[in-house]
């Protein structure tokens, strides 16, 4: 096989194309391959010409049988004593079982993902439904304490739905993009305070794996649901902003309003806080507060694990 053409051809090439002599000669062999595959063959061909090295491809051959099955084409150039190519020679390996088990392997993975998506949208549909059954009942309470208890019970409901509803937006399932699960996370809490003005600054391809994302997505939850809760000057908006970022060693996410900063009296006690020091303890987070008057408080939780980034 020389620059382009061929020149030799064995019994067994024959006899699987089915072509003579006479059909092989020149550029002939080409007739015995699917259309669709000559085109990124040429490419690879003149990239091994270019180089003077090995040329290895996948090929759909047409075989005397009918029909076309998968061959792994190679060839290696033969040099001689000055180390000029004089010609190459070539082979020609069936591998159709092996596309068979890769084609039906992907379907398998395809199905899979499929049903997975299923499986995910059924949850956060489920979870709305019970986010939505608790706001009625919520709304029918009279008792202060009692209704508090029960809104709280709701946002977090509500935010492990939205945390569902981002990670149904990853191409992946396993892996949640931050962007999109604040601006869920936003939107859920102007559901629960209509007029909230809450701010998202997030690289739109930093993602987090979902085992931390969920836990993370109900700590933002209670934050915002804190920060809704700061005195602020009187007719100020209620402004939240939620921040992610990579760091060295990791990734960092913030929670700020614009507030008088936290109230004087000590929240520790409360359920909120318990359930942020719980959920922060199992991801691995390390929380900073930082509150003075006038200008607000500012939470900030740092994950020590790498930071992905998707695309």
């Amino acid at each position: 096989m020389r620059r382009g053409g061929r020149n030799t051809f064995n019994r067994r090439w024959r006899a699987l194309t089915g072509l003579g002599l006479t059909a092989l000669a020149g550029c002939g062999w080409m007739t015995a391959l699917h259309a669709d595959d000559i085109a990124r063959l040429h490419a690879a061909w003149a990239t091994a010409l270019e180089a003077g090295g090995d040329y290895d491809a996948d090929a759909r051959i047409s075989t005397a049988a009918g029909g076309y099955r998968w061959h792994r084409v190679r060839a290696a150039p033969v040099r001689d004593a000055g180390g000029t190519i004089r010609h190459w020679v070539g082979t020609c390996t069936d591998i159709e079982e092996r596309h068979q088990a890769e084609d039906a392997l992907r379907e398998a993975l395809a199905a899979q993902e499929r049903l997975l998506r299923e499986a995910e949208h059924r949850i956060k549909n489920s979870l709305q439904l019970v986010a939505g059954l608790l706001r009625l009942q919520s709304g029918r309470v009279e008792e202060p304490a009692a209704r508090e208890a029960l809104e709280a019970a709701t946002a977090r409901v509500q935010a492990v739905a939205e945390a569902h509803r981002a990670l149904q937006m990853s191409p992946d399932l396993r892996s949640v993009r931050l962007a999109d699960m604040l601006r869920e996370l936003a939107a859920g809490a102007s559901v629960q305070l209509p007029g909230t003005d809450i701010r998202i600054e997030a690289p739109e391809a930093l993602t987090l794996d979902a085992e931390r994302a969920i836990p993370l997505a109900l700590i933002l939850s209670e934050l915002v649901a804190d920060a809704l809760r700061h005195e602020r000057p009187e007719g100020a908006a209620h402004t939240v902003r939620l921040e992610a970022w990579v760091e060295a060693g990791g990734l960092a996410v913030a929670v700020a309003d614009g507030g008088f900063g936290l109230p004087a009296e000590n929240a520790a006690g409360r359920l909120g806080a318990t359930v942020i020091r719980a959920l922060a303890k199992q991801i691995g987070a390390e929380l900073a507060t930082e509150s003075a008057p006038g200008s607000g408080t500012r939470v900030t939780l740092r994950l020590g694990l790498e930071a992905t980034t998707s695309g």
